[in-house]
């Protein structure tokens, strides 16, 4: 602030003369800087405001910044002549911050607080994948968590919400995902316990309900054409449902309307069925879990005959006169039962001699009676009609 002064000066003789003069007296540098305040949550910024008051001229500003636990001061800003920072401290503990004020003559003014960093509430974000899966399948679990202090472990623990104990999954493990695989058909509790590095820890609870999967037939059959005869190769296969299962099989002609059992109730996981005709069949087996569930599946089968063919012979080519032709009928293919007919004549001679017809012997005996070439034939007839010819020559010496 100015000041007036006046100065007399009186000589000897009693003569005065005066000055008078103005003298301004400017105030010592203040540091006037200021915090928004003194205690905030982690995450949250620490603002600073500097400010001064007297000196000389304008102001620069410095920022400083430190754990109060450490001893040395992190640079913010310096020599800036903004007059605010914020610093976002990275932990839950005391801070100081230090202002310091230079203004145009150098001169420097230093102000410092402490700033109390409380660490936000630690808040369990963890989740599970679904709340429904079917038994077999997985609980995917994905632990998270934000607040709290410094890093996180997880502890996972499961349990048949019937039940009251838990089961440890993994404990105090940095691990953010875990799997869990039910062994039954019920629902489930999953918990998650986040901790973090301060021992403060938040759980979280979740309920899956673990659905039986549908019974499913998975039945089959060996091949869906086959040739009369042969037979039609079923195996029964289940999955899903309850339990252990049973099957029932049956067969029909395609045609027909009335099922026939093969067999019912049984643990047995393959029947072969043998058709009776060349038509196509249907098949169906029946599943049952055992809470009486059941699921069907049918096929169709194509059966066809097979190509009727004679293999007769005869016991041999050449024999002496006096000796008999001994002949074997034997046929394959068609429709069962064969019936047989047998035929001779001498090889010169156009008109065959029926030694028997239709008879389902198979085996036969004939006697030449000249020492001459002879020709045997054997007819084959399957059940449907179906005819197949063999002949042979048989050559009679003395």
């Amino acid at each position: 602030m100015p000041y007036d002064i006046k100065v007399i000066v009186k000589d000897r003789k009693g003569n005065t003369a005066s000055k008078e003069m103005t003298l301004t007296v400017k105030p010592a540098l203040a540091n006037t800087s200021s915090v928004r305040s003194t205690s905030i949550k982690l995450g949250d910024p620490i603002n600073i405001t500097g400010s001064a008051s007297g000196g000389s001229g304008s102001y620069k500003y410095s920022y400083y910044f430190k754990q109060a636990s450490k001893s040395g001061w992190t640079t913010k800003t310096a020599n800036t002549s903004s007059s605010s920072v914020s610093i976002t401290p990275s932990l839950a503990v005391d801070y100081n911050i230090k202002v310091t004020v230079t203004d145009s003559t150098g001169k420097t003014a230093s102000k410092t607080f402490t700033v109390k960093v409380n660490p936000t509430a630690i808040v369990n974000n963890s989740a599970v994948q679904s709340t429904s899966i079917m038994l077999g399948s997985t609980i995917n679990v994905s632990a998270s968590a934000s607040g709290g202090n410094g890093s996180y472990k997880y502890s996972y623990y499961f349990k048949q919400a019937a039940n009251s104990s838990w089961t440890t999954k993994a404990a105090n493990t940095a691990a953010k995902t875990v799997t869990i695989k039910p062994s039954q058909a019920v629902d489930y509790n999953v918990k998650v316990v986040v901790l973090d590095t301060d021992g403060r820890s938040a759980s979280k609870i979740f309920t899956v309900k673990v659905n039986t999967p549908p019974l499913t037939n998975k039945s089959s059959v060996k091949s869906t054409a086959i040739k009369l005869g042969n037979t039609i190769d079923i195996t029964a296969a289940a999955e899903g449902g309850s339990g252990s299962y049973k099957y029932s099989y049956y067969f029909k002609q395609a045609s027909g309307s009335a099922w026939t059992a093969k067999s019912t109730n049984t643990t047995a996981a393959s029947v072969s069925i043998k058709p009776s005709k060349a038509v196509s069949y249907n098949v169906k087996v029946v599943v049952t879990d055992s809470k009486g569930t059941t699921s069907t599946k049918t096929f169709t089968v194509s059966v066809t005959k097979s190509t009727l063919a004679n293999n007769s012979s005869a016991a041999s080519s050449s024999i002496k006169l006096g000796n008999t032709i001994n002949i074997t009928a034997l046929a394959s293919g068609g429709a069962k039962p064969y019936k047989y007919s047998y035929y001779f004549k001498q090889a010169a001679n156009s008109g065959w001699t029926a030694k028997a017809t239709n008879t389902t012997a198979s085996s036969i005996s004939i006697k030449p009676s000249q020492a001459v070439d002879y020709n045997i034939k054997v007819v084959v007839t399957d059940a449907e009609g179906a005819v197949s010819e063999k002949a042979f020559t048989v050559k009679v010496t003395k």
